[in-house]
């Protein structure tokens, strides 16, 4: 004999497990991954031949031809080592500070990690000891890094530069 409403409350339980899967999956994201750099140069120009705007600037290296796009912001050397990146494995990037009016100032990358097609890179910003003794002298600091490839690339890659928790800049660039 069939009761009414019996076969309602067996569908219950099922109903609560796909809602808890829904809910689970719903909350995963793709985690984000560390990428594996290395300084090519870290340095505080002279203002005269670096970077000699006042803002933040990022810029990305994927092939030799964006080299020269550097012009004299980095060092001829850098650009040399840049140059013999092996650009299907690797790229290159840098942040510059913009003009500061003395020395002892300086910009570090300190983490780049990647989830999907974004790539977060964790900066500091340091600022010249009162204590010690600076040069009078405008400078323009950077620090430049080449980035490991892993996984899939051959894309446009959002990054974002971010300071403190706050993200200052975000570019897209095509990564072969």
């Amino acid at each position: 004999m069939m009761y009414p409403g019996r076969n309602r409350g067996a569908c219950l339980p099922i109903f609560g497990v796909m809602f808890i899967a829904f809910f689970l999956l719903a909350r995963c994201k793709p985690r984000e991954t560390k990428m594996s750099f290395e300084t090519i140069e870290q340095n505080e120009y002279i203002e005269s031949s670096g970077y000699s705007g006042d803002e933040i600037q990022l810029k990305i290296v994927s092939s030799t031809d964006e080299v020269n796009e550097l012009g004299t912001w980095v060092s001829e050397d850098s650009r040399s080592k840049i140059r013999e990146l092996d650009f299907t494995s690797e790229f290159a990037l840098a942040v510059f500070r913009g003009k500061m009016p003395s020395s002892g100032y300086n910009i570090e990358i300190v983490k780049v990690a990647r989830q999907n097609t974004v790539v977060n890179l964790q900066i500091i910003l340091l600022d010249p000891i009162p204590e010690i003794q600076k040069n009078d002298i405008e400078t323009s600091p950077y620090h430049l890094v080449k980035i490991e490839k892993d996984g899939k690339w051959n894309e446009v890659i959002t990054f974002n530069l971010i300071n403190e928790g706050a993200q200052i800049q975000s570019l897209a660039h095509f990564i072969p």
